[in-house]
């Protein structure tokens, strides 16, 4: 608890994962999936209180067609 991706991912390569880009890619993909799962059980738990939401994306050179197309 309390690490950064980098420490995990140092900590799956000590433990057998063998490539590094396969550590980070695993950390990265959990690390999604456990925010967007606490923010939709935030949301469902607090549906009575909320009106809608707004979907906001970080506009640079990474950003994908479809999440400017939906920025606000």
């Amino acid at each position: 608890m309390g690490q950064d991706a980098r420490d995990i991912v140092s900590r799956l390569t000590s433990l057998g994962v063998s490539h590094e880009e396969s550590a980070r890619s695993l950390v990265s993909t959990l690390t999604n999936h456990v925010s967007a799962s606490a923010r939709n059980q935030t949301f469902s738990e607090n549906d009575d209180i909320l009106e809608g939401k707004q979907d906001i994306a970080t506009l640079d050179g990474r950003t994908t067609a479809f999440c400017r197309s939906i920025d606000h």
